[in-house]
């Protein structure tokens, strides 16, 4: 999944502060499989992981793993993901910004650096939208978090 949002990167033209800010919307909005949010089971908010995302006549589902001390998985339910949250941000505007610069080559419109597009097969043609997509920006900075 990480691969694919990384391919379908695209260039933007907002500044950084904007850009930044669309970017931390968006993951307060966003799911994705595999990382971890909190939800109510039993009448109590517990920490689950997405296993699965399933579209379901309209309305996104995800199939989750509650999640015990020690990070082990004891049961699945499905729930709605409008249902998921995170109790703080997954991410800081701070460490946002400092990917952003570390990440490209180039603001207005932001170009990632030569090596992490050879490194991810993203391609450096520049789109015929210059808009930038969000999830495709959070993924790389995942990926790029995670290889240090």
């Amino acid at each position: 999944m990480l691969l694919y949002f990384m391919r379908t990167f695209v260039s933007g033209t907002l500044g950084l502060h904007e850009l930044i800010d669309k970017i931390y919307a968006s993951l307060l909005e966003e799911v994705f499989e595999g990382i971890e949010l909190h939800a109510n089971k039993d009448g109590a908010v517990a920490p689950c992981k997405i296993l699965k995302i399933l579209d379901s006549g309209g309305t996104k589902m995800c199939e989750v793993g509650w999640i015990r001390q020690g990070k082990a998985v004891t049961n699945t339910s499905v729930i709605k993901a409008a249902d998921l949250f995170y109790r703080r941000a997954p991410v800081s505007r701070n460490t946002l910004k400092i990917f952003i610069r570390d990440a490209t080559s180039q603001s207005n419109p932001w170009v990632i650096h030569e090596n992490l597009a050879k490194k991810f097969g993203i391609s450096m043609d520049p789109p015929d939208s210059v808009m930038v997509s969000i999830p495709h920006l959070f993924i790389l900075f995942l990926m790029y978090v995670t290889n240090l």
